[in-house]
């Protein structure tokens, strides 16, 4: 399925079909600093066989969002080239 809003619409649905509430805030909260980054990260998670697997996915997620909003405070940069 293509990156963007129907995509990351139906990754929404399957994590409140799977009553993963924490995904689905964690994943809003990611689409607000990167859409394709939170699309990648919804292929991730559907791909995942197991719910191990799932919370992998999810517990990266604050990290990105963490690296997305420093690199905008930082003026487009990536801090970790600095």
């Amino acid at each position: 399925m293509r990156y963007g809003r129907k995509m990351f619409n139906e990754t929404l649905k399957c994590a409140i079909d799977r009553e993963d509430y924490e995904a689905v805030e964690l994943l809003i909260a990611l689409a607000r600093e990167n859409m394709c980054l939170a699309c990648v990260m919804c292929e991730d998670y559907l791909a995942a066989k197991s719910s191990k697997g799932r919370r992998k996915v999810i517990d990266r997620i604050p990290e990105h969002i963490a690296m997305l909003q420093a690199r905008a405070a930082n003026g487009g940069v990536d801090p970790e080239q600095n």
